[in-house]
């Protein structure tokens, strides 16, 4: 199984489910202190759940939520959907948005999926 069929599914990977919303607001915050302006338009690559990105997108003029898992998208799409400011998007869908257009892009807990160096030319 690789990271995508993971994280394709409900996985267990919190203790509880107040530590799961605990953990998903403490990133929100952390986001929110970085947006540069309310005109700001920002892009989360690999958002996981994101369950607090209401709170990020009301901060910015667009909020661009980023995942590889098309489960974790398709609830994205039913929490947010009458969020005008947020649009979910597949990582392929990412390379649409016009270039030099974004003022955050977020990578949070994602480069630990990425093959090292070493690995990647074996």
């Amino acid at each position: 199984m690789n990271w995508r069929d993971y994280w394709n599914q409900d996985t267990p990977i919190y203790t509880s489910e107040r530590h799961k919303l605990l953990h998903y607001r403490l990133i929100a915050n952390d986001i929110i202190g970085l947006i540069p302006s309310p005109e700001a338009i920002v892009l989360d690559y690999g958002c996981g759940e994101a369950l607090f990105a209401d709170r990020i997108a009301a901060k910015c003029s667009r909020l661009y939520l980023s995942d590889a898992a098309p489960l974790v998208r398709e609830r994205l799409n039913e929490r947010f959907k009458d969020n005008e400011r947020i649009t979910v998007l597949s990582t392929d869908d990412v390379s649409d948005i016009a270039d030099a257009s974004l003022d955050l892009i977020v990578v949070n807990s994602l480069v630990q999926y990425l093959p090292s160096t070493s690995s990647a030319r074996s």
